[in-house]
């Protein structure tokens, strides 16, 4: 059996990925490491068959190792898969698992968030990494079209895949260790106990995400020129600490997420799309305190703290 797990991104994806690279030889699943990319998960299959197609020299070493293995409990994945599920691009994932399914049973599963919670957290990451300098407002819209032509690709999946594509929501209290238990027919724990070794994935702070939004104007300020990285390892690992911040937040408005929501259901059950309608048809409004990221939410001392951080890290890197 071949289970392909497609993400979404922002579904504890991270911490599936890492958990099996850790445990997949115990529990005798394999995990195959040669096709791991960027961290801990196969992106080397996913990004490959975006750009190349299933005949590359990338797939073809892949179907031989299922080959090889096909008597075998194999997992995979990616949240790169996700991004081709749309109407342009979903062909080429389909002929994926067909191919993989001459070879042996294979399944496809994506998590799937509420999609107005979802494009926040995708855009909080953007800003997070740089990617991204704009506000939330303008990152709407790019969203609400993505999110129009992944439900149609995902709808088409599901009518070429039947029973072997499984679309599980993201609902409260969702948890992924406990999901892939079930999935993969193993020991309740076999997954959930190595959670505490497991790096946080939580949300970043207020705070945090406006100085990764103002970081060159902050650095600025302080004459210093920031590094992102060193920055958000500083941020993760709790070097980097400020008062009177906040956790629990939103940055979109109601009816921002009411919209998007609306448009989701419509799409998703235009689509067919009947896991998304059946969990996420109920419009609900956000429940944290809604703030606005920018610079002026760092004080003198968040600022100071910030350049007492940097110039720490230069003289570390001076020995």
């Amino acid at each position: 059996m071949l289970d392909v797990h497609m993400g979404m991104p922002k579904t504890g994806t991270s911490i599936l990925q890492r958990c099996l690279s850790l445990k997949a030889d115990q529990l005798g699943i394999l995990y195959p490491e040669a096709f791991i990319e960027r961290g801990f998960g196969q992106h080397l299959i996913a990004t490959t068959l975006k750009d190349a197609g299933i005949n590359s020299p990338v797939l073809s070493n892949f179907f031989e190792y299922l080959h090889a293995n096909k008597t075998k409990r194999v997992i995979v994945s990616s949240e790169s898969f996700s991004t081709q599920i749309g109407p342009n691009r979903i062909a080429g994932l389909i002929r994926f698992w067909k191919h993989c399914a001459v070879i042996l049973p294979s399944r496809l599963i994506i998590v799937v968030r509420r999609m107005d919670r979802f494009v926040e957290s995708m855009y909080l990451q953007q800003i997070r990494f740089g990617k991204y300098s704009g506000s939330i407002k303008e990152y709407i819209p790019m969203q609400e079209k993505w999110m129009k032509g992944f439900f149609q690709g995902l709808g088409i999946l599901k009518r070429e895949c039947g029973e072997s594509l499984l679309i599980i929501p993201f609902i409260e209290d969702f948890d992924v260790l406990a999901c892939f238990e079930n999935l993969l027919t193993l020991r309740s724990g076999d997954l959930t106990s190595e959670r505490s070794r497991l790096p946080s994935t939580a949300k970043y702070s207020a705070k945090a995400q406006s100085l990764l939004l103002s970081i060159r104007e902050v650095g600025s300020e302080i004459s210093i020129s920031i590094d992102r990285r060193s920055l958000i390892r500083g941020l993760a690992k709790g070097k980097i600490r400020f008062s009177n911040d906040v956790v629990q937040y939103t940055i979109m408005g109601s009816s921002d997420s009411k919209r998007i929501q609306a448009k989701a259901v419509d799409a998703a059950n235009n689509a067919g799309v009947t896991e998304y309608t059946d969990s996420f048809s109920e419009i609900e409004e956000m429940e944290n305190f809604q703030i606005t990221l920018c610079r002026s939410l760092l004080s003198e001392d968040d600022i100071k703290t910030v350049r007492d951080f940097c110039l720490t890290q230069k003289q570390n890197s001076m020995g």
